[in-house]
């Protein structure tokens, strides 16, 4: 179930994303997985995807991701207070964290640090790992509480490149992404169409989670020669998905480690 799911993401992605190289639309679908089993893993990568020109694909995959991942959110601009609030609306109720899928990151990170750049970046590093949490005060002057609130989550984040945080970009996978050239041809994205073609495969997702999340936290792959520390750190969740085995006991089809 695992290979046809991996299958049918990238698939989709790559029917109307021209991606630089077959193994991204891989990476994608792999990324996709991990959202709907991100409680299984001590850490959630981010998925970086920056160009050097405008028109290279970005926003459509993250599109395309907001109909692939589990209680995805899209967003151009938002609030610190906002994304930890809607993690924590999550948590409280039980369910698992959303992804957040943020455009235009170079808006944001590619001026002189502003504070809320600085908020969003700290949530962004920090919500990379499993139970963390930020300290906010509630309440009025005289009954304030002090409130931890949870940010671990799986986060997307496109934009220019250059502008993204090293820190940021430390704890993810980034694919360069680039125009298509005039022989790559790609299906017209009809976001309604999209959204029907999506449907099975969310649902299939959804099973899948149910049935492999809990065996997923055990899993530990072994790393390729030459990735350790945070790298292997990152790659963890996506090749325990890439190898898990399928019905048949067989291993997956997957990227290689840093190939992206």
């Amino acid at each position: 179930m695992t290979s046809k799911l991996l299958d049918e993401a990238s698939e989709m992605v790559s029917k109307y994303v021209a991606f630089p190289s077959e193994h991204h639309s891989v990476v994608v679908a792999l990324w996709v997985l991990h959202t709907w089993v991100v409680n299984a893993f001590y850490v959630t990568p981010r998925l970086i995807l920056d160009s050097a020109e405008p028109g290279s694909g970005k926003t459509r995959v993250l599109e395309l991701l907001a109909l692939l991942c589990r209680s995805a959110k899209l967003t151009l601009s938002t609030t610190t207070a906002a994304l930890y609030r809607r993690i924590a609306a999550a948590v409280d109720e039980g369910l698992p964290p959303p992804t957040v899928l943020q455009d235009e990151a170079d808006a944001i990170f590619g001026k002189s640090a502003t504070p809320q750049a600085e908020d969003l970046r700290a949530l962004f590093n920090a919500g990379y790992r499993k139970g963390a949490t930020v300290d906010r005060c509630e309440g009025d002057a005289k009954n304030m509480k002090v409130r931890e609130f949870p940010v671990h989550a799986p986060v997307a984040l496109a934009g220019l490149a250059g502008k993204m945080p090293d820190t940021i970009r430390t704890r993810g996978v980034t694919i360069h992404m680039r125009r298509r050239r005039p022989d790559q041809k790609v299906a017209d994205f009809r976001e309604r169409d999209a959204l029907a073609e999506a449907a099975p495969i969310r649902e299939s997702l959804a099973q899948w989670a149910s049935e492999h999340e809990v065996g997923l936290a055990d899993a530990r792959p072994d790393m390729p020669d030459g990735v350790t520390d945070r790298s292997a750190e990152i790659w963890e969740p996506l090749l325990a998905i890439a190898i898990w085995p399928a019905d048949s006991g067989q291993p997956k089809r997957g990227p290689r480690a840093g190939s992206s």
